[in-house]
């Protein structure tokens, strides 16, 4: 059989044994992208050693299959995968987390301050919308110019009376004056 096929729920153990004793990067890889198909939860305890696996392929290819899951077990091993020293590898462990509940990950999203761009905030409340008000209001007190300017940017992505409230807060309570100031001018151009 071809690796494609055997992306079914009776193939988790045959998976897990030709992992367990496979050394290439490319089966591997192959591997647990079928993992991933079968989404099932305990696929998890077999993705789990993979985030580790010191190839980044394999480690990303592991991310991705813990988000295909998708259920609370695949959690704690995304978060750990935040600290992965790899970009492409914590950006998808911080979208496969903010994408199972955005609220159970509020404290999750603070390790992305370094890295998160406007892209992935524009996605995120796209997907989300008010849902991100806790994510955006720890970006727009971080340190970098440019989060805050993308999350000011993503903010115009929501309800016109989520963009209310949100900028009237911001305009009352920012820590930044040009923050207060941002929105005030917002609320002006609504």
């Amino acid at each position: 059989h071809a690796i494609g096929d055997i992306a079914q729920a009776q193939s988790l153990e045959s998976i897990r044994k030709a992992l367990f004793s496979e050394g290439d990067a490319q089966v591997k890889f192959a591997l647990i992208t079928a993992l991933g198909a079968i989404r099932s939860p305990d696929g998890v305890s077999i993705l789990q050693q993979y985030i580790y696996d010191s190839d980044e392929t394999v480690r990303l290819a592991a991310v991705k299959a813990l988000v295909a899951v998708s259920h609370d077990s695949a959690s704690e091993y995304l978060k750990l995968a935040l600290d992965d020293r790899s970009e492409p590898v914590r950006r998808m462990a911080l979208l496969g987390l903010l994408e199972m509940g955005p609220a159970k990950h509020v404290s999750d999203f603070k390790k992305a301050m370094q890295w998160i761009g406007k892209r992935e905030l524009r996605h995120l409340v796209t997907l989300h919308k008010g849902a991100m008000i806790p994510h955006l209001k720890i970006a727009l007190d971080a340190e970098r110019d440019d989060l805050r300017e993308a999350a000011l940017d993503a903010v115009t992505l929501m309800s016109e009376p989520q963009r209310v409230n949100f900028y009237s807060e911001l305009a009352l309570k920012s820590r930044r004056s040009a923050m207060r100031v941002s929105g005030l001018q917002r609320l002006v151009d609504l």
